[in-house]
């Protein structure tokens, strides 16, 4: 089993199953083949309890509408351009490049993925290293003001999975043979409950 399958079957037991992470770490890690313990473990606290997720709720909201206006001001911008555009497929590829972030970002809240928020933040800080470095940039008010969410996304789009991730201790112990045995310990979490519009 690699991380990834680690990951999807957590995913199913903790959001699915209503199992804790504690259930499904004890249960993963007679499967894990090649991973250590450590890995999976890992892998597992990547995943968010309905308990954090609810917690969450208003920064999730704000990325949500930051997400928002970034694919309006997108929308805006490529539509005062159509005049210049004599090819249909042109534009219809432009305007789906330009909102893959807010579209990746908008997927992220609904599933809670960490990996999305990441790539949705990743592409913003692209995103404003392709404008400042183009030839054609102006450094001016409108500049200004269309960074504001940008940055505001960029911020909360490593924020939101660090704070998603769920919490372990690492406990070794000497036993009366002298070995040392390891216990992976997840933080106690409340039994999920039904989620909210936003879960996925």
């Amino acid at each position: 089993m690699n991380k990834r399958q680690v990951r999807k079957k957590a995913y199913r037991s903790i959001i699915k199953g209503n199992k804790t992470h504690q259930m499904t770490y004890d249960n993963l890690k007679q499967q894990r083949g090649d991973l250590t313990r450590e890995e999976v473990a890992e892998e597992i606290s990547k995943i968010p309890s309905r308990k954090r997720i609810n917690t969450l709720k208003t920064l999730r909201y704000t990325f949500l509408s930051v997400m928002i206006l970034i694919g309006l001001i997108r929308l805006l911008a490529l539509f005062s351009l159509i005049e210049g555009l004599d090819e249909l497929w042109i534009l219809l590829i432009t305007v789906l490049i330009s909102l893959a972030v807010p579209v990746i970002g908008v997927l992220a809240v609904f599933y809670n993925h960490a990996t999305l928020y990441r790539a949705a933040g990743g592409l913003l800080i692209y995103s404003i290293y392709k404008s400042v470095t183009n030839s054609s940039f102006t450094f001016d008010t409108t500049f200004l003001i269309a960074l504001i969410p940008i940055v505001a996304g960029v911020i909360l789009a490593f924020y939101i999975p660090f704070k998603l991730k769920t919490p372990y201790q690492v406990i070794s112990k000497k036993g009366e043979d002298g070995k040392t045995r390891t216990r992976y310990l997840f933080q106690q979490e409340e039994k999920p409950t039904q989620p909210d519009l936003l879960d996925g």
